[in-house]
């Protein structure tokens, strides 16, 4: 696995700061509709949506395969985690770039049938 490589060094840095903290917010129970509990696609969706609108963040359709994608055009994250760094080309002058040709070739005939 790709990430694999990235847990040694996440693990030493996390071991290196005195204090690590974090916060929890505890949601009120979510009770699925029956439609919900017929369709677990659709309870896995409203949950979601749910927790994003806690966060206060969109949601974005995104799975593994765009991670990967990243991946394979040496995309990463810099050390403070406050920048993208990759190879010259990758990126646009915005900073973004076309996950197409790093996505695996069965990507978009899958996504056609969703």
């Amino acid at each position: 696995q790709p990430a694999a490589c990235c847990l040694p060094l996440l693990q030493l840095r996390l071991m290196c700061q005195l204090s690590n903290a974090v916060t929890v917010e505890m949601l009120p129970p979510y009770i699925p509709s029956a439609e919900e509990k017929a369709d677990p696609v659709l309870y896995a969706a409203n949950i979601r949506k749910l927790i994003a609108d806690a966060l206060g963040v969109p949601l974005v359709d995104q799975d593994r395969s765009h991670f990967l994608a990243l991946v394979n055009a040496g995309v990463g994250v810099s050390w403070d985690g406050t920048r993208l760094t990759a190879p010259p080309g990758v990126l646009d002058e915005r900073g973004c770039m076309d996950l197409q040709p790093y996505l695996p070739a069965n990507f978009a005939k899958a996504k056609k049938q969703q």
